[in-house]
Formats: C-alpha cells, sequence, structure tokens
C-alpha cells in the first residue's frame, strides 16, 4: 500500500517534462504515460501543436479563496467589495501583472489562516508578486504604455500585499 501512495505522490509531484515515449514523471513513478499523443510534435512544421500551460492547482485555490474571502477583507464598503470581487477579477483575466498580485494577497491570507502551510504559501505569494513586479514596473516608466486602470488595481492590491 505504501508503495502505491509513493508512486502517486511522485506521480503528481513532477510535471511532464514531455520526454518520448515515457516522460521522466513516469518512469520515476513506474506509471505509463498519458500524455496526449495528439500535442506529439508532427513531423509537418505547420501542423506541430503547443501544449496547453499546465494548471497549476495552487493558484486555483488562491483564485477561489480570493474570490470567496479575501475580497471581503479588503473594505468594510459591500459595493466596493463587490467591486473587489467582481470587476478586479474580470480585470486580472486580461492582465497578467494584475493576476499575480491578486493570487498573490489572496496566498498571504492563506498564510495568516494556516500557519501549517505558511512556508508554501508565502514562497508562493512572493514568486508571483517577483514576477508581477517585472512585468508592472517597466509600464510605469513608459506612459505610452501605461493602462492606468491596470495599474492602479496592480498598486492597490501591492499596498495589501505589503
Amino acid at each position: 500500500m505504501s508503495s502505491v501512495i509513493i508512486k502517486y505522490v511522485l506521480a503528481n509531484s513532477l510535471q511532464c517534462d514531455e520526454h518520448r515515449p515515457r516522460c521522466q514523471r513516469c518512469q520515476k513513478s513506474g506509471l505509463a504515460c498519458s500524455f496526449p499523443s495528439h500535442l506529439i510534435p508532427s513531423d509537418h512544421p505547420t501542423q506541430s501543436i503547443a501544449p496547453e500551460p499546465v494548471l497549476q492547482m495552487l493558484d486555483l485555490q488562491l483564485m477561489h479563496h480570493y474570490s470567496t474571502t479575501v475580497y471581503a477583507t479588503l473594505t468594510c464598503d459591500v459595493s466596493i467589495q463587490l467591486a473587489w470581487r467582481d470587476s478586479v477579477v474580470q480585470l486580472s483575466l486580461e492582465c497578467d501583472y494584475m493576476m499575480r498580485t491578486l493570487l498573490a494577497v489572496s496566498a498571504i491570507h492563506l498564510a495568516k489562516l494556516h500557519p501549517e502551510n505558511r512556508d508554501l504559501y508565502l514562497s508562493t505569494a512572493f514568486k508571483h508578486h517577483d514576477i508581477a513586479l517585472e512585468s508592472a514596473m517597466p509600464l510605469l516608466s513608459d506612459p505610452q504604455q501605461v493602462d492606468a486602470r491596470n495599474l492602479f488595481v496592480f498598486s492597490s492590491l501591492t499596498i495589501f500585499f505589503g
């Protein structure tokens, strides 16, 4: 029974490296590789299909937590809470640095709520916020590229991050 658990943990802790015929993740865990064959590059370069980004369950957890809990902690005004919940999430779907900052704020909140997972949440928060900063900071110095609304929300979320 314990070897099954170890194989499951190994299989789910490593990402598929898309190595054919069997990825490293599956080799280590002793599983059959389940990478979809239609995503294997073909001999015709014009027909190759790029793999979709890996879905990160932690990021989905952070988005859920923000959308159900965090937004309501950002202000006492109900109408502004709804803007944080609805409008900001919608804008974040179109702006990577806003999304990453939203996820970072959510991770900070979860780190406070769950001290047993504090290190995981804090490292995730700092990772997302560092990437967001790299994207947003150049926009501040080049006024022709500035999207004021996105930068305002980014800056507001950054205040909550600190």
